[in-house]
């Protein structure tokens, strides 16, 4: 907090990147906080080594002098730090309080140097705010960074002391909560998030998810419950008729199939990476035929795994391996559920 000798010598400056001054408090009438999240951004992200500060109650006369007039409408720091909530990503480092000048009231809004993972952007567009761009003081205006401005100011805090808090980490954290829980994104864009925050904070069991996820797996990888699914296996290709009258049905087949000596019920881990597993899904749902994935894969992997539910023939072959669109759905929502219970733990 700054003292009134501080505030004597801020009011004998003129504004700058760091400085501002407002004759007034923020007007919140009718939920305007446009304004007021747009200064929390710019001055945050703005490159310096000591705090900036906005400075209400202080106006500049005609001839240029500064008056400290004081305010005569302010708000506390709780109520602040709730319009920010949820307004930008990540949450920015900032208090509000008010000290006596003289016979007047002063307010102060006071930005410490902190460092983030990335430059302050906003989540939702507001006026003059656009989602995910990136604001900062230019001289003593907000101003719209280029691309190379935002590359600066993002290799600035990564140069600052000091590891990213854990309040921004939590708030992250909810953040891909919420997306995953909603199901609005798909799962290969939240896991690629969920990437760059397992390198960013140094989450073994979270990185090696995501790259399990993004790359595919092995039948023979262990301990990935959540990726078991059971499958009929066969050497024969199975057709299926094209035809509304015969009422070809997941459970038909999965009935027929189960009758039949030439299929057989397996386990093992689905390999598929999950951008494959989305386009499988998406094919599923423009397509009114059948929906079941037919799969090619080495008899020996499963001859290995599953020595009592597969016969074995001579030699390595390929075998066709069904996927009913119910199992694939099923396999979607445990890689979900775990990538949920792996962002719990942080």
């Amino acid at each position: 907090m700054i003292t009134e000798e501080k505030l004597e010598r801020f009011l004998a400056k003129a504004e700058s990147s760091i400085l501002d001054f407002k004759s007034d408090f923020y007007s919140f009438n009718n939920d305007r906080s446009a304004a007021f999240i747009k200064d929390v951004i710019s001055f945050t992200n703005t490159i310096r080594s000591e705090s900036s500060y906005i400075i209400f109650g202080v106006e500049e006369r005609q001839d240029g002098s500064i008056n400290a007039k004081g305010i005569t409408q302010s708000m506390d720091d709780a109520s602040l730090q709730e319009k920010v909530n949820g307004a930008t990503f990540p949450r920015p480092n900032f208090i509000y309080y008010t000290i006596q000048y003289k016979t007047v009231l002063i307010g102060v809004l006071e930005f410490p140097v902190t460092k983030y993972d990335r430059p302050i952007t906003p989540t939702k567009k507001l006026k003059g705010l656009d989602p995910g761009n990136v604001y900062f003081r230019s001289g003593s205006s907000n101003t719209l960074a280029s691309g190379i401005d935002a590359i600066k100011i993002g290799q600035w805090l990564d140069s600052l002391p000091g590891t990213v808090s854990q309040s921004d980490l939590s708030d992250r954290t909810s953040e891909l909560i919420v997306d995953l829980t909603s199901g609005e994104k798909k799962l290969s864009v939240i896991i690629s998030e969920l990437f760059v925050l397992s390198k960013k904070h140094n989450h073994k069991a979270l990185n090696e998810f995501c790259a399990k996820e993004i790359q595919g797996f092995s039948h023979t990888d262990e301990n990935q419950e959540y990726r078991q699914i059971k499958s009929f296996a066969s050497i024969y290709e199975a057709g299926f008729a094209d035809n509304p009258f015969l009422n070809v049905t997941q459970e038909r087949i999965r009935n027929e199939m189960s009758r039949d000596d030439n299929f057989h019920l397996i386990s093992l881990v689905f390999p598929m990476k999950i951008l494959s597993i989305e386009e499988y899904l998406d094919r599923f749902k423009k397509d009114n035929s059948v929906s079941i994935a037919v799969l090619k894969i080495s008899s020996s992997v499963l001859v290995r795994k599953n020595k009592d539910e597969i016969k074995k023939a001579p030699g390595d072959f390929l075998l066709n391996l069904y996927i009913l669109e119910d199992d694939l759905k099923s396999t979607y929502s445990s890689i979900r559920q775990k990538a949920i219970d792996l962002l719990m733990s942080i």
